[in-house]
């Protein structure tokens, strides 16, 4: 028995001011036995960023020499060829002396794609753009526990103040629930709407976490789980990144190797009185934006990571994520003397709690001055 083409329908609201474009679409698209699900989807992202008169989809995988989107004219012309996935230079040679643009969206290897290009015959190939869509950018992703030893450090503040400034809009806020029920709808209501970031707050004094449909989406691309209200399998990206505020909380079990700890210390008991220099900092992050911006892309693209190998021993299980992120944060951090990654035993999670404990005998047996 063949296998049938599978029916997906998107609703899309498309903007593009400074092309002056806003369109409604409602889209039926079919997704061939022989096609993936990430050829059909950037089948459909390259469709609405090349929108324009006369655009249409081919057949797809099966269309043989035809394009994966084309427009054409009032007079037939082909006037738009969009290849999708890993075109070979024949096809971008015919595209481009067919169609006054030509574009490859693409997402595989981009640095594999280039190769297999280099050195062919393409007309006009230096016109031609590529566009790397990215199913997931990293494969693996760590959560991060912002903790402290009293309350008004500020742990959430600067969570805010983080995200905004990279993404400008505050991450998701979530209260912390004992129930894993309860976490389960959470944790797929914020995937189902593709929240870049959750941040887990409210985690009571002390509490070592431990989730395993969070552990599972660290560590994976996509997350099943039962659609709230309905008997159904909902199934979304889940390339959100946790963070976890509390005092004294950490990591238990496989949660534990799949997390980083950054802990703020501050030299008084009311730190939430302390003085500002920036009374209003979430305002003066969406003022300074792109100037933080600028700085941050500044800090990932003098990485010297980046000029080593691909598969070159990285300090941390998140091997693309030091790669392109932790290494180049630990490079600007020893650039001003500090040290960023400190080496522990990642995968016992009570190695880490012990170390806490350590700290705190070593600091109450150094010798005191005691006064009458």
């Amino acid at each position: 028995m063949a296998l049938t083409a599978t029916i997906y329908t998107f609703s899309i609201e498309l903007t593009h001011m400074d092309r002056d474009l806003y369109a409604t679409l409602d889209l039926r698209v079919a997704q061939q036995p022989s096609e993936t699900l990430e050829y059909m989807l950037t089948r459909v992202l390259a469709y609405c960023l090349e929108y324009r008169e006369g655009i249409v989809f081919s057949p797809g995988i099966s269309a043989g020499d035809q394009p994966a989107i084309l427009a054409r004219d009032l007079t037939g012309q082909i006037t738009l060829w969009v290849e999708v996935g890993a075109p070979d230079a024949e096809r971008l040679h015919r595209g481009s002396k067919s169609a006054a643009r030509v574009a490859v969206y693409t997402y595989p290897d981009i640095v594999q794609l280039k190769q297999q290009l280099a050195g062919s015959r393409i007309h006009r190939a230096e016109e031609i753009p590529i566009y790397v869509i990215e199913r997931s950018l990293l494969d693996n992703r760590p959560c991060f526990f912002v903790t402290a030893g009293r309350r008004g450090n500020g742990k959430s503040t600067a969570i805010f103040m983080l995200i905004m400034a990279v993404v400008g809009d505050p991450p998701a806020a979530s209260a912390w629930s004992s129930n894993e029920e309860e976490r389960r709808k959470a944790l797929m209501a914020h995937f189902l709407v593709g929240m870049p970031y959750i941040l887990w707050d409210n985690i009571p004094r002390g509490l070592q976490i431990l989730c395993p449909h969070i552990e599972r989406s660290c560590t994976s691309e996509y997350y099943s789980d039962r659609r709230l209200g309905v008997s159904e399998i909902a199934r979304a990206a889940s390339s959100t990144i946790h963070f976890f505020t509390g005092n004294n909380i950490g990591a238990k079990g496989d949660l534990a190797s799949r997390s980083l700890h950054i802990r703020l210390s501050v030299d008084r008991a009311d730190p939430e009185n302390r003085t500002f220099k920036h009374p209003n900092p979430l305002g003066w992050i969406e003022n300074h934006r792109g100037e933080i911006l600028a700085a941050l892309y500044t800090i990932l693209l003098g990485n010297p990571q980046l000029k080593k190998a691909p598969d070159a021993e990285g300090k941390t299980r998140f091997k693309l994520w030091w790669r392109l992120i932790g290494s180049a944060v630990e490079h600007a951090v020893g650039l001003m003397g500090g040290e960023l990654f400190l080496e522990q035993e990642e995968d016992d999670e009570e190695s880490a709690s012990l170390a806490d404990v350590l700290e705190i005998l070593l600091k109450s047996s150094r010798p005191r001055t005691w006064r009458g």
